[in-house]
């Protein structure tokens, strides 16, 4: 039988990607040249695509208004005895009640620890002072986090009909590392955006395209009956009006950051966009990587986490680190991946360009020990930090405690197999085994002295290369590219994991060409994922169908937990070859059949059969019709058929 789902699928799927996003970017190139060339006409024609969108809710409401004038019209006319015309009234207000509950979809604010007015007077008064000069609406609450990050989000509280709260998200660590003024700039840069002192339109396309991105993604998630009315034409929409309005976007990032330097001047937002290039890094070696570490120490997150975050943050970064870091940030050009301008025209449209990288480093003082948190929250610091500590222990608690057991449970497979190796040798995986717990748990030469040997013996072996190269990876060794570009050709499903370490290294390396590439090859491998993932929850009769492998023991546990599966006849195991060659294995059962049975039967059979235990890890399970073909076709597959009730 012939795999339709193989490698040409991919390879029409990458070309259809490819095509895609050239089209894509073509088409923002074109919005690009009529903003420049007619400025007017590139209005009107963002402003037709709102009143499309728009256009289209009205019209499904009107038909659901409609509809409810008609279901009150047959109401009234069929009096107490047309029982038919009540119960047609009936249907059209459910389908009615369908649309309207399929629109009234709930977005929530950004997440954070909440400041009230008394707990952050001196903020808040900052804050509406630079709303109040930008004529941008004021924020109804401000909101404290961990993450290195600003925004000025806007919560729809009408979905796509607006009524907004707007709320300002600032993370903890973003004013432990900045000076008060380029924190300032940087509120400011978040409230240029829905500004009214510049540019009033560009804001209100900026909105409207947040919103409906986020609506794209409620209506695709939606269980609602109704939702599939908007899923097509959100759809159609949203891209054409990405990249319609994405040269507005870009516009309106430069217009954020003429803001920034009205408010805070164009010096201090030129050194905060410079900071930032570096900060991430900073704080991931002086408290995140040392924070995953100590969930190794203890199972639980302990209290006084972010005292080592507020050291961190305060500390001088390393010379070679900011230039490194900041060259890295000068090079990089603008794309179309972002709406956001590269570092270098940001600062050349603040004209604040420095001439050289010694310019720049010298732009960057460092703040002393006065920094926007200090100033900001004043004696209520230390009460944020524990609050925004807490919050963050909370959400972490479950992944935390995870970490700590997988590390006691590598310890204990390292025992073990060490243990072993001292009776019998271990064979080629559980040699990969020890190496990788070594790594896991002690790190260090130890584990590199193991997977060189592993690597000299099995150099084909995907995993060895995988986890070599990761190791070597993080010393930032350049054989480390080489191990995990060999891991993603031998075994395709390791590409994410690879891809995820090189994008690291090229980065540590500065190696800006190479981290272009390896983006636009990860585009495409996410596109092929999503291929292979839909190829996975399907089952056709034309599919690449191979036995299950499982062993004697294994199959002899799977049927006699299947003979207790209620009117289970029949039951087949088959791997389904899926398009990157990899096998996912499939369980088809078929139920005793009854005369005048439920249509319900087959759904409530793989309801059953979803409760087993002993299957494949990420066994797939169908109940088909019509019976004969599917029969037929899995009888072609050698020991498919794992059960059979005794009749």
């Amino acid at each position: 039988m012939a795999n339709l789902g193989g490698q040409e699928e991919l390879d029409r799927a990458v070309a259809k990607e490819e095509a895609a996003h050239a089209k894509f970017v073509a088409s923002i190139q074109v919005q690009e040249r009529l903003a420049n060339k007619n400025p007017a006409g590139y209005r009107r024609k963002v402003f037709a695509l709102i009143a499309l969108a728009y256009g289209y809710i009205f019209f499904i409401l009107g038909i659901a208004l409609a509809l409810i004038g008609l279901d009150i019209y047959f109401m009234l006319d069929a009096g107490a005895g047309n029982n038919v015309l009540i119960r047609v009234g009936i249907i059209i207000g459910l389908f009615v009640l369908v649309i309207l509950r399929s629109l009234w979809v709930k977005i929530e604010p950004p997440e954070g620890v909440i400041l009230t007015r008394s707990q952050a007077p001196k903020l808040y008064a900052i804050v509406d002072d630079i709303a109040e000069k930008l004529k941008a609406p004021k924020p109804a609450d401000i909101r404290i986090d961990a993450q290195l990050n600003a925004a000025a989000a806007q919560t729809p509280r009408l979905g796509i009909f607006g009524f907004y709260r707007n709320t300002l998200l600032l993370g903890l660590p973003l004013l432990l590392s900045l000076s008060p003024d380029e924190a300032r700039a940087v509120i400011a840069h978040e409230f240029g955006h829905f500004s009214g002192a510049h540019g009033k339109f560009g804001a209100w396309a900026y909105r409207i395209n947040r919103v409906w991105q986020q609506m794209g993604k409620q209506f695709t998630q939606s269980r609602s009956y109704g939702a599939w009315l908007f899923i097509g034409f959100v759809k159609w929409f949203q891209p054409r009006f990405s990249a319609t309005t994405f040269a507005m976007r870009r516009a309106n990032e430069y217009e954020a950051d003429q803001a920034a330097a009205r408010i805070a001047g164009a010096a201090n937002a030129a050194t905060g966009l410079m900071r930032m290039s570096y900060l991430s890094t900073h704080l991931d070696e002086r408290f995140w990587d040392t924070l995953d570490a100590r969930t190794r120490e203890t199972p639980t997150p302990p209290k006084g986490l972010f005292g080592d975050l507020v050291q961190g943050a305060a500390a001088v970064p390393a010379a070679s680190l900011v230039e490194k870091r900041l060259q890295f940030a000068l090079n990089e050009p603008t794309d179309y991946d972002d709406t956001h301008p590269c570092l270098t025209d940001r600062l050349r449209a603040l004209r604040q360009l420095p001439e050289s990288l010694e310019d720049a480093v010298k732009r960057l003082p460092s703040p002393g020990g006065e920094n926007a948190a200090r100033e900001f929250l004043g004696e209520h610091l230390q009460e944020v930090a524990d609050r925004v500590e807490a919050e963050f222990a909370k959400h972490a608690r479950k992944r935390w405690t995870e970490q700590y057991q997988k590390h006691q449970k590598n310890l204990a497979e390292l025992r073990s197999l060490r243990e072993k190796a001292e009776t019998v040798p271990l064979n080629e995986d559980e040699r990969v085994d020890l190496a990788h717990y070594i790594a896991e748990t002690e790190g260090g030469d130890r584990a590199k002295e193991e997977f060189a040997r592993l690597y000299a013996e099995y150099p084909k072996n995907p995993l060895v290369n995988l986890l070599y190269g990761r190791l070597l990876a993080e010393e930032n060794d350049p054989l480390a590219e080489g191990l995990l570009i060999e891991a993603m050709k031998l075994e395709p499903r390791y590409s994410e994991s690879a891809m995820n370490l090189l994008g690291r290294f090229y980065y540590a390396r500065g190696d800006q060409e190479a981290l272009a590439q390896l983006r636009d090859k990860a585009r495409t491998t996410m596109h092929v994922r999503g291929v292979v993932e839909e190829s996975a929850k399907k089952l056709s009769l034309q599919d690449t169908l191979e036995p299950h492998g499982l062993s004697p023991e294994q199959l002899e546990s799977l049927r006699r937990e299947l003979s207790g599966v209620e009117r289970l006849e029949t039951a087949y195991l088959v791997g389904k070859r899926l398009p990157d060659g990899s096998l996912k294995p499939v369980l088809v059962g078929f139920h005793k059949r009854k005369f005048a049975e439920s249509q319900k039967e087959p759904g409530l059979l793989v309801q059953r059969l979803v409760k087993l235990t002993t299957l494949p890890t990420g066994t797939r399970i169908y109940s088909p019709a019509p019976r004969g073909p599917w029969t037929q076709r899995l009888d072609q597959v050698p020991g498919s058929r794992v059960f059979e009730r005794p009749r």
